[in-house]
């Protein structure tokens, strides 16, 4: 069986890997509670490190790269819901 990946997309796309999508762990513990937003960040930082495995298990070469994540607006009314989650 053939798997594709990544098709439809040119050279010059970046890929992300990343646990920080945006506020949504705030969203997540107000709708479902604290605990599923801790399991839903934990699964995604394994998701996060099995990238990074595999490419040191195959020698995969890549520019993987560790970067800080921010959240950030331009709309002046949001800034206070951004506070007031930190």
């Amino acid at each position: 069986m053939l798997i594709r990946l990544g098709g439809g997309s040119s050279g010059r796309n970046t890929g992300k890997v990343t646990c920080q999508h945006g506020l949504i762990y705030n969203t997540i513990s107000k709708k479902h509670s604290p605990q599923k937003a801790r399991m839903y960040c934990d699964a995604n930082d394994k998701g996060m490190k099995l990238v990074e495995d595999i490419i040191n298990e195959y020698n995969i070469s890549c520019d993987l790269k560790k970067v800080d994540s921010f959240v950030y607006t331009l709309d002046e009314n949001y800034i206070q819901y951004i506070k007031d989650i930190q």
